[in-house]
């Protein structure tokens, strides 16, 4: 790609009119078609788009990974109405250091190399060593390390977002403000790992790491405001993906299914300290077993306490003596099957356990039409079947746990798994979960279903491509062969491959024309984001349970409206809203069953904003802002692929774009190679040489677990 140094990109930006719609006013030709009523656009919509592609990545914040990119609401940078994060009191980040003195952290560009401070097995003073920002340290994402983290105001619902960093020391601060442990007790300890991924908490990333993102997102468009649905680590997002809750109409339904909090120290209740069990759980130790889920437990279906014939598959290291409890609340799966449910649900193994809370959701369900799915993940097919791309015991070992039959699955992360009328009905596993390669061979043989459907794709531990990170130290080149963006073991090189790959072959395909491509995450890993999320609901505990803090997600199809920044509210729900109207089912609120719970709710839990997020009468955007209605109108020409396109030897070419460094090892090229200035740079002059500003601390290190120690020490191994 030719590399333009000096061209400023343009980011056309929406606002918010009286009438409530979103439009921009970058964009001249619209002709007002951005301004027709939902039907209308639904209407022009489903001339054109037949196939909806979901690329379902892994746990990053939106400033994390879009921060500083022109135009958003980012650390620098926030369109009209907005606050960037550098005017905001969680820009600086208290927490303590390894002497236990109090300091302060602000977002931080992670480097692509450092120079080092002292003369060693590096060099002498000033040598340049890289650090390999694509493979980074997980933080803690946990519902209450999230909720911890933000700090959200019991009386105004909004976070001060000022407890990142310290959250990551495994501290809070007492009703005084200052800083103490989950138990309220005085810290006693600091590690350097602890201080180092304190830091890397509230840091981000840019064009130069990922780079495909950054032109996807600058060539159609990026959404600034979405949102995880679910407080809390990638279960509850999957299933939040595909039903718009994580079991709240389940547990409006049957309270004794509902949370018990325990405390570890009753003294100084508060959410860090907060464990969850189940008061009377449905078989012994099995301690995981509520509603709303909030955590990552294995799925009911395919466990130890499933007893039916054909199971789906459980990966080694989940627990399969403790699993969530069967999920049976309604979702877009359970949707799709429309005309066709009764002979689908025939096949279940397990209809009274399964059914009893869908029984009117069904008969609605039964008047829709039916619609195509797939669900293509990493690693499910294991090496039980004939997929020669995902033999999973030949001898390449797991990142992190030995070879097994599911090595590169990630149970956790399937949603559909959870449901048991989805993973104990014997035709829907036959016929709609699949491993990833079979994504690929469907799309690259042309054998979707002609009518078009929704087909959702996600990454695992492992890769089909044989990519391994730049970094040579063997450790982390086993490490981090992950394809779904998951830091601690997915590169994010690799991620965005696997995510490119999938992207070359739908535009190489039929179905192109006919598509739409969202790439969304489930949650933000608990990376620093500076935006309050919106809350409207809590957990058993009063802490905040929907929504969350802000995801990246990008809309690519020919008929997008290029360089569009929505500013609009979203979430997961928005996709089920926009596959609600796209292929006409009942929004998953509406169903009879959803709306009974949803109402218990109000009555027996006082919350009457419980349920599925697609309600048509809520505030949650549905994504239709994003699309140019003069190309849907033929007006325009549609997008050109090549907007999309990245060449298959660009794809497998690691690292991504990369041109001529920084002298001081800061920057590599990349961002120029797609002609976008990241906003913490003040010129191309600046980024040439390397000087952000927000430079990195002295101690930086992007993965302090894998590869402790300080790079710009002059004797750390990467």
């Amino acid at each position: 790609m030719a590399v333009l140094l000096n061209a400023t990109p343009s980011f056309a930006q929406t606002s918010q009119n009286d009438a409530g719609h979103y439009w921009s006013p970058g964009v001249k030709s619209n002709d007002g078609a951005n301004l027709l009523p939902l039907a209308q656009r639904i209407a022009l919509l489903r001339k054109k788009v037949k196939y909806v592609f979901v690329i379902f990545h892994e746990n990053e914040s939106f400033d994390h990974f879009f921060g500083t990119f022109p135009g958003a609401n980012g650390l620098f940078s926030a369109p009209i109405g907005a606050t960037p994060a550098y005017k905001t009191a969680s820009f600086v980040q208290n927490y303590l250091d390894t002497s236990l003195k109090p300091a302060t952290i602000s977002p931080f560009l992670i480097p692509q190399a450092v120079q080092t401070t002292q003369a060693g097995s590096a060099g002498p003073v000033g040598s340049i060593v890289p650090v390999y920002p694509a493979d980074e340290i997980s933080v803690d994402h946990s519902h209450q390390g999230m909720a911890n983290g933000m700090h959200i105001d019991a009386s105004s619902g909004l976070a001060a977002n000022d407890r990142y960093a310290m959250n990551q020391e495994g501290l809070t601060t007492n009703s005084s403000g200052q800083i103490v442990t989950k138990t309220g007790a005085t810290p006693t300890a600091i590690s350097l790992a602890q201080k180092q991924k304190a830091e890397i908490d509230v840091s981000h990333i840019d064009c130069d790491t990922i780079p495909f993102m950054w032109m996807w997102a600058k060539n159609f468009v990026l959404f600034d405001n979405f949102r995880q649905t679910i407080v809390g680590p990638s279960t509850p997002n999957a299933i939040a993906l595909i039903a718009g809750q994580s079991g709240e109409t389940q547990w409006a339904l049957h309270n004794a299914e509902g949370a018990t909090t325990t405390y570890s120290a009753p003294s100084f209740p508060n959410v860090l300290g907060a464990s969850y069990s189940q008061s009377a759980p449905p078989a012994a130790g099995d301690t995981s077993a509520y509603v709303p889920i909030v955590a990552d437990p294995g799925p009911f279906p395919g466990s130890n306490l499933d007893q039916n014939a054909t199971k789906p598959p459980y990966n080694f290291d989940e627990n399969a003596a403790n699993p969530a409890p069967n999920l049976t609340f309604a979702s877009l799966p359970l949707s799709f099957m429309g005309g066709n449910i009764n002979s689908i649900i025939a096949a279940d193994e397990n209809p009274t356990a399964d059914l009893a809370d869908i029984q009117d959701d069904i008969k609605v369900i039964a008047s829709n039409p039916a619609v195509s799915w797939g669900w293509y993940q990493q690693g499910y097919n294991g090496n039980d079947a004939a997929d020669p791309y995902e033999p999973q015991n030949t001898g390449t070992p797991n990142p992190t746990h030995d070879p097994g039959l599911y090595t590169g699955y990630i149970l956790h992360h399937n949603g559909p798994q959870y449901f048991g009328y989805l993973g104990d009905n014997t035709l829907v596993l036959a016929n709609n979960l699949h491993g990833a390669k079979d994504f690929f061979t469907a799309v690259e043989n042309r054998t979707l279903p002609q009518g078009g459907g929704v087909f959702y794709l996600r990454g695992g531990y492992n890769n089909n491509d044989g990519l391994v990170p730049v970094d040579p130290t063997p450790a982390i080149q086993h490490a981090f062969l992950g394809n779904d963006d998951h830091p601690a073991y997915s590169d994010q090189q690799i991620s965005e491959a696997f995510a490119a790959k999938a992207i070359n072959d739908i535009v190489n395909s039929p179905y192109w024309p006919e598509s739409v491509i969202i790439i969304t995450y489930d949650e933000t890993d608990g990376f620093y984001d500076h935006v309050s999320p919106e809350v409207r609901s809590t957990f058993a505990d009063g802490s905040a349970l929907a929504a969350g803090p802000r995801i990246p997600t990008i809309l690519i199809s020919p008929y997008a409206r290029t360089g569009l920044i929505s500013h609009r509210y979203s979430e997961h729900g928005s996709v089920i809203k926009f596959i609600d109207a796209l292929f006409g089912l009942t929004p998953l609120a509406s169903l009879p069953d959803e709306k009974n719970g949803r109402q218990i709710g109000a009555r027996t839990l006082g919350q009457p904003n419980l349920g599925p997020s697609d309600d048509p009468d809520n505030d949650v955007g549905d994504l239709t802002e994003a699309f140019d209605y003069a190309i849907l109108q033929g007006n325009k020409p549609p997008v050109p692929a090549s907007k999309a396109l990245i060449p298959a030897n660009v794809v497998n070419s690691l690292p991504h774009l990369a041109g001529t460094s920084s002298p001081n090892g800061y920057t590599n090229g990349a961002c120029a190679a797609i002609n976008i200035l990241p906003t913490d740079f003040p010129s191309w002059a600046a980024y040439q040489s390397g000087a952000p500003i927000d430079p990195y601390p002295v101690d930086v290190n992007p993965r302090p677990t894998q590869s402790p120690g300080t790079p710009t020490a002059g004797n750390w191994t990467p």
